[in-house]
């Protein structure tokens, strides 16, 4: 849709012709506005007829010298000879001169011609500045679209809810930098108990969220409990999908509330956290492993640990250990991670630990702004 300008007296039937022909037209009437118009609208053609406040010699100095109008085209309609020379005197480029008074017959003839002469000057960087601009609209509109949709498909690859069981608790925090985000998670009852699986793509946005979603399917595909056997066999499926230059780190578990026996695995992530209760002691559960995507026959291997009644698990992604504060210190080499992890272990759930972890990471970090997605799991 083309936008015009109107300043000065209206033409009878004008606006009838501009609306038929699927035209915007915004009427600037005597011009007592014309700055706030122009600032907030952009113009394929302007039409100046008589009848407005401003001397009209000024007013085109003064739409030649406004970015937003420098290269609009302009259809004056002039009064006489003197004021003819005038114009042409200045010697602005794109103004096409009518001798009033004008039939709407021939006005609209001229519009029609100005407009498909601005459609046809490719050339030009501002001719096509009212088309440019609304496909850039359209553009961006069917981007947000495309990235609503992906959100909710990401999203619909998350756990819808959590499992249940008077044996344990599990809270999640997940926290994406961009409206899709590298960050992947996911929960699951198993048979011999409850499965935790936790991952992180390289880079950020559409991309890192594709292969995140390729994640959980090859999760899906791989149908193994053993986190070992899980992560060999998801490996294999992603390896020659995925984009070179791409990974996934990705850490496993697998718990047993039948005989408190925890079974993981990891791929290039960072080690979880095993809290003990009884001493308030943090140990790493590291493993050994690349990062899924890295090597085409890369195998894993289940270790295990035993659990005792209070202990905690804590599953994250980089975005938190390797966050910065304004001193440039990350959250990790800082300590306070486990600190706060050993004050709240005892007689705390899953939501009180998770909970005092990001309460302490929001302190620590000073509101800089976060680099990277953020995931944090609790078991």
């Amino acid at each position: 849709m083309d936008t015009l300008l109107l300043l000065g007296d209206k033409v009878e039937k004008l606006d009838k012709f501009l609306a038929k022909m699927g035209h915007k037209a915004i009427d600037a009437g005597r011009g007592d506005n014309l700055a706030a118009i122009i600032s907030e609208n952009t113009f394929d053609l302007i039409i100046i007829n008589p009848g407005v406040d401003l001397d009209r010699i000024e007013l085109l100095n003064f739409l030649r010298d406004n970015d937003m109008t420098r290269e609009v085209p302009i259809i004056f309609v002039y009064e006489g000879l003197k004021e003819q020379q005038q114009i042409s005197a200045l010697g602005y480029k794109k103004i096409e001169m009518l001798l009033g008074p004008v039939s709407v017959g021939v006005l609209a003839s001229r519009i029609a011609m100005q407009l498909r002469l601005r459609k046809f000057a490719g050339r030009d960087a501002y001719a096509t500045l009212g088309e440019k601009n609304a496909r850039l609209t359209e553009l961006n509109e069917r981007f947000k679209k495309e990235l609503k949709e992906a959100r909710q498909i990401q999203e619909n690859l998350l756990p819808k809810k959590l499992p249940a069981d008077e044996r344990f608790q599990i809270s999640i925090a997940y926290n994406p930098l961009e409206e899709v985000g590298g960050d992947w998670y996911y929960v699951q009852k198993e048979k011999s108990g409850v499965s935790l699986h936790c991952a992180d793509v390289t880079g950020h946005g559409l991309s890192a969220a594709f292969i995140g979603s390729m994640t959980k399917l090859a999760l899906a595909a791989a149908d193994k409990e053993m986190p070992g056997e899980l992560l060999t066999e998801m490996n294999r499926l992603m390896a020659s999908q995925i984009p070179e230059g791409k990974f996934v780190t990705m850490f496993s578990c697998l718990y047993n509330p039948d005989t408190s026996e925890l079974h993981y695995a990891r791929a290039g992530h960072p080690p979880a956290l095993l809290v003990r209760a009884a001493d308030k002691s943090v140990e790493e559960l590291k493993g050994e492993g690349f990062a899924l995507g890295f090597l085409d026959d890369a195998s894993y291997t289940s270790l295990s640990t035993q659990l005792n009644n209070g202990d905690a698990i804590v599953i994250f992604t980089d975005g938190l250990t390797e966050a910065q504060n304004l001193a440039n210190e990350m959250y990790e080499s800082s300590g306070r991670l486990n600190n706060i992890l050993a004050e709240s272990v005892s007689n705390s759930s899953a939501e009180d630990i998770l909970r005092a972890v990001l309460n302490d990471f929001e302190d620590f970090r000073q509101e800089r702004i976060l680099k990277d997605d953020i995931t944090v799991l609790v078991l």
